[in-house]
């Protein structure tokens, strides 16, 4: 994909169907091996994350200057501001695992406000500076850093489904949307434990202590199991409800290495299954207008967000533009350079 950008068949498309991909890959395969490599890494060793100050899969790219780079690349911004229009800044990045056998999810459906898929209050993580918010307000790319194929947690979407907000309910975490089996490859208790400890065992979850008051002793798995459930079970998070998992409308995207799809945060969207023995990585990022203002609860002093994490060192990315936030959102001074 050149940095001439899209055709007026495919903006037409993005905006009917609230997505637009895979489309082609814009950066060299061995630089895109060595960023899953350092994914890799993080998810095995669960390292503080120094935005957040304990494990996170979240904003890496505030740490990592490759994928700074790589979410910053002029063809994807290019593709962004013909969609978007100017003015776009970064303002979210996840590290998008699933472990080998790992289960698929529900729906998810991002509408704004207090609408997010939030784990204990909901806050909202945007709010436009005037009206009410645009459609096309919070769109994600999603890069896949490995071969993706049906049976390898693909991104499923719901075609058009943009125009209707569904209904959300607040329901133990284990039973949400988002609840994918934290227990995948860990074939002993000690497996289990282990990833505890390190923090990594459930996403937005700090599980560093979960077992400090927990006598192991000689429970057997399926008791721990039962034990970090239930625990988990304390968490209420905020779920779509009663849509189907497939209708007509949806949309599986098996993906090549390195190849990428937008689409708006208000498409009901989720993955299938990873019915292969090795993990699956992408990369996924979120994108706004610079006139938003990001975390607006921080304005009261609030610094944790609806996923539980202390933001009082978060910045974005200013993509293209200029800041339209009258210096409200805080931004890294320099961007980074394109990879080759």
């Amino acid at each position: 994909m050149s940095v001439n950008g899209l055709t007026p068949e495919q903006r037409v498309a993005f905006q009917r169907d609230g997505y637009l991909g895979p489309l082609p890959c814009y950066v060299d395969e061995h630089g895109l091996d060595q960023i899953r490599v350092s994914l890799s890494d993080i998810v095995t060793h669960a390292p503080e994350h120094p935005i957040y100050g304990r494990y996170s899969v979240r904003d890496w790219h505030l740490v990592l200057p490759q994928l700074a780079a790589l979410m910053t690349h002029p063809v994807v911004v290019q593709t962004l501001r013909q969609l978007l229009g100017e003015d776009l800044l970064l303002w979210r990045s996840y590290l998008d695992h699933v472990s080998g056998g790992g289960s698929s999810t529900g729906w998810f459906q991002d509408w704004g406000g207090g609408d997010w898929k939030a784990i204990g209050e909901p806050k909202p993580c945007l709010k436009p500076m005037r009206g009410q918010a645009r459609r096309d307000n919070n769109v994600s790319v999603w890069l896949a850093l490995d071969d993706v194929t049906a049976d390898y947690a693909p991104l499923k979407l719901m075609r058009r489904s943009l125009f209707c907000r569904h209904r959300q309910v607040w329901v133990p975490l284990p039973s949400a949307a988002q609840w994918q089996n934290p227990f995948a490859g860990c074939r002993n208790v000690d497996a289990i434990l282990q990833r505890a400890q390190l923090g990594n065992l459930v996403p937005n979850v700090d599980t560093s202590r979960l077992f400090e008051s927990y006598d192991v002793g000689i429970d057997t798995y399926r008791t721990v199991i039962h034990y970090v459930e239930a625990e988990m079970a304390k968490y209420q998070a905020k779920t779509v409800w009663g849509v189907p998992e497939t209708t007509t409308e949806t949309v599986v995207l098996p993906m090549k290495k390195g190849e990428f799809v937008l689409f708006n945060e208000r498409l009901l969207h989720g993955f299938l299954p990873n019915r292969n023995w090795s993990s699956r990585y992408a990369l996924h990022w979120r994108v706004t207008r610079s006139e938003t203002l990001i975390y607006p609860e921080r304005f009261c002093g609030d610094l944790v967000d609806e996923e539980l994490h202390d933001i009082t060192h978060h910045e974005n990315l200013l993509l293209c533009g200029e800041d339209r936030s009258r210096g409200a959102n805080r931004y890294r001074s320099v961007r980074a350079a394109p990879p080759t």
